[in-house]
């Protein structure tokens, strides 16, 4: 009988254990540990672009293509992630994911900054979007569009790649990934009031503007050789 008792406590210590596990919030990364990490990434892509220079060298169709790859891997995979649910602010200029508030614009102009893009992260944040989309993305590929029918067509005959998207007084990301899926990318001044990634054709802040230009950054190869040397991006005038 005793050792039936002994039986009983184990599984009743067991239960109490599993449901702890379970119900108890997850302690995840501290805020120190993100930044960390997140500065780990940005000293990875700055390694990176060193072994592309020495690459250039010998290959530079190829080392362009590879780096233009690379940066958006790096833009969607761990850039972008590291900033969801960041808080918006209309005057937000966080330079840290995580801390303190963002504005579109500064999340924009300090996404392309923190992928090895020499810009005035500030100034570029300030500015309207289409300042901001004339001075990234090929001119042949930015094009301006009142219905959403026109845009998903856009989309629809590009590669997949890095998007910016200027909307009435809004700015963001779209990403195409490779399952021809596509993603708005943006500090939402709608609910949640934060950094998000959400389906494009369910986004409200894209459904509800009247005006929305889009350009590539992919097909810009003066933009990609300027970033495999460090050289400094204008803003549109």
């Amino acid at each position: 009988m005793k050792l039936y008792h002994q039986f009983i406590l184990v599984g009743v210590l067991a239960l109490i254990a599993l449901y702890l596990y379970w119900v108890e919030p997850r302690k995840g990364p501290s805020p120190n540990e993100k930044a960390e990490a997140y500065q780990e990434v940005l000293a990875q892509i700055d390694q990176k672009k060193r072994i592309f220079q020495k690459k250039y060298k010998e290959d530079q169709m190829l080392a362009i293509a590879e780096s233009r790859a690379f940066v958006m891997d790096q833009l969607s995979q761990n850039i972008f992630p590291a900033w969801y649910g960041t808080p918006w602010a209309f005057h937000g200029t966080s330079q840290q994911p995580g801390q303190g508030k963002i504005a579109c614009g500064y999340f924009v102009s300090g996404c392309l900054k923190d992928a090895g893009f020499k810009l005035p992260r500030a100034k570029m944040g300030q500015q309207a979007a289409s300042v901001i989309i004339k001075s990234m993305a090929a001119k042949s590929s930015i094009q301006t569009y009142t219905k959403m029918s026109d845009l998903h067509f856009y989309l629809k005959r590009a590669s997949p790649g890095i998007f910016i998207l200027g909307l009435d007084k809004h700015v963001g990301f779209i990403w195409k990934n490779e399952a021809e899926e596509c993603f708005f990318i943006h500090s939402s001044g709608m609910y949640p009031r934060q950094v998000v990634q959400e389906p494009l054709d369910k986004s409200k802040s894209v459904l509800k503007s009247k005006i929305k230009m889009v350009g590539a950054l992919g097909p810009n190869m003066a933009l990609w050789q300027k970033w495999m040397h460090n050289e400094q991006i204008k803003l549109a005038s």
